[in-house]
């Protein structure tokens, strides 16, 4: 499988205290820059330590990107183009 980017809050180092009972966590993505296509998306719930998995969501949600931009890859970078002109 390949993985374009992952993420949780151990690696992050958001600490989350004991839950006991329902409730929400909230990520949010401020920028994906993603070019055009269609993309698959994986959700987890598990322990610290990867042994129990409480929730997964394997490919079960999808995002479609369109663009006019004909860039290759899979992201755009934020980027600016810059020149020196040399007066002769």
């Amino acid at each position: 499988m390949d993985w374009n980017n992952a993420t949780n809050t151990q690696i992050e180092e958001y600490h989350i205290p004991e839950i006991a009972g329902a409730g929400e966590i909230w990520f949010e993505i401020r920028s994906l820059n993603l070019i055009e296509g269609n993309y698959l998306l994986d959700l987890a719930v598990h322990s610290r330590d990867y042994q129990k998995v409480y929730n997964y969501h394997s490919q079960l949600y999808s995002l479609t990107m369109k663009t006019d931009r004909k860039d290759e890859g899979i992201f755009r970078p934020d980027h600016s183009w810059t020149r020196e002109v040399k007066i002769l």
